[in-house]
């Protein structure tokens, strides 16, 4: 089972992946082709991987879900692939309010960033977030976590 980042559902085969880009494309006006669907998926790393990892300061990408955004700064992001969550943190006055103002609990990023060996206790790796990307909001009035 697949849970796309723009989505609540889980989706059950690579070709419903491109079904459902297809189907957002038509709502949202935004044009996803196949090679920006590819390029997009296969350039990401999953949670589960990036948590064995080794950091050494190496440029990744990944793709999730917000779990929680604490103090502007801290994004807990996890994409299904492991109950554990991926730390990003965001700079300090790096990114616009606007942007840090959408990421709510159930929204979904894809970050680029440097992983790096964490500063806090619980995790040995987080993300320092250089591009942050919402893919699809969620509202918390509508869905209250």
């Amino acid at each position: 089972m697949l849970f796309l980042p723009t989505s609540r559902f889980p989706v059950y085969s690579l070709s419903a992946c491109f079904i459902f880009a297809r189907l957002c494309q038509a709502v949202s006006g935004k044009e996803f082709t196949n090679q920006r669907i590819n390029i997009m998926f296969n350039t990401r790393v999953k949670v589960k991987e990036l948590l064995a990892t080794e950091p050494k300061n190496q440029e990744v990408t990944v793709m999730g879900w917000v779990r929680n955004f604490r103090n502007n700064q801290f994004i807990a992001l996890n994409d299904g692939s492991t109950n554990n969550t991926l730390q990003i943190v965001v700079e300090l006055g790096a990114f616009d309010e606007s942007l840090l103002k959408r990421i709510t609990p159930g929204a979904s990023l894809k970050v680029t960033g440097t992983l790096i060996p964490s500063m806090g206790k619980g995790q040995k790796v987080e993300v320092k977030a250089r591009t942050v990307e919402i893919l699809g909001d969620c509202d918390p009035e509508k869905y209250p976590f």
